[in-house]
């Protein structure tokens, strides 16, 4: 049983809190980039990458933890207890599948091992804030105000996916159409996390999923789109059709009960 506090915070608060979350990752990012012609997910060294893109995920990472530990809600993130049904572990499996295949294997073989590091453990950290963030502070605030639990998948990924708009900054008009993806792929780390029952599933598929699209600008100053940058997007669709047409079995037929708020 989890013994986590069941307390809720308001919406307006939540909004605050994902608000401060932003201002770090992308404001302290301009600042730390100023000078430089650094845009979004792009990795041409070691200093950019770390100035850019690795502290300030570091420090939002830092924030999120601060936060959950500050409403007591690690029991309730960790550990997710009403789990799907068993199919639903195709989603994740697609998704990996995605990910080896997109995944620029020639640019990294002719990087630095210590430039591939880097961006490895750039893409885990932030799989770490973002998955806390959104698939666990989002959905523990939504289920504490009464949200039925398709609800919960819905705003939680929308949430996710529009908190993406702010890349303009760096991205201009394209980053649109990446809310959009973004909030798809959220939708299926939501489901990656209750197939699983632990928030450390979703947290290793958003970085591998992360690192796969990020290796294609890894060391390149200025990295051209490629076709092979298009299969995540047929990856999700292709997901995204498997979970419609068994939407109506997506929750377990003995679902474990939630702890009583």
């Amino acid at each position: 049983m989890n013994e986590g506090n069941h307390a809720p915070i308001s919406y307006g608060a939540f909004a605050g809190i994902v608000v401060v979350y932003l201002l770090i990752i992308q404001g302290l990012g301009v600042l730390l980039s100023l000078g430089s012609d650094l845009g979004y997910a792009e990795f041409p060294d070691i200093e950019s990458t770390l100035r850019g893109i690795t502290i300030p995920v570091s420090l939002s990472v830092v924030f999120v933890i601060a936060i959950i530990s500050w409403l007591g809600w690690w029991p309730d993130i960790t550990t997710e207890r009403p789990k799907v049904a068993s199919w639903v572990w195709i989603v994740p499996g697609l998704l990996v599948v995605a990910a080896a295949m997109v995944t620029d294997y020639g640019n990294l073989a002719e990087q630095d091992a210590s430039l591939i590091l880097t961006v490895a453990g750039t893409s885990l950290l932030v799989g770490i804030g973002e998955e806390l963030m959104f698939r666990g502070v989002s959905i523990q605030v939504l289920r504490r105000h009464g949200l039925t639990e398709a609800n919960v998948a819905l705003w939680s990924s929308v949430i996710f996916g529009g908190v993406h708009i702010t890349n303009v900054i760096a991205e201009g008009p394209r980053a649109v159409f990446q809310v959009v993806i973004v909030a798809f792929a959220g939708y299926f780390f939501y489901l990656t996390y209750r197939v699983s029952g632990t928030i450390v599933a979703p947290i290793l598929m958003h970085a591998y999923w992360d690192f796969a699209q990020f290796s294609h600008a890894a060391g390149v100053a200025d990295p051209q789109p490629n076709v092979f940058q298009n299969i995540p997007l047929l990856f999700l669709v292709i997901a995204g059709v498997v979970v419609y047409r068994r939407r109506d079995r997506i929750e377990a037929a003995h679902p474990v009960p939630v702890p009583a708020q």
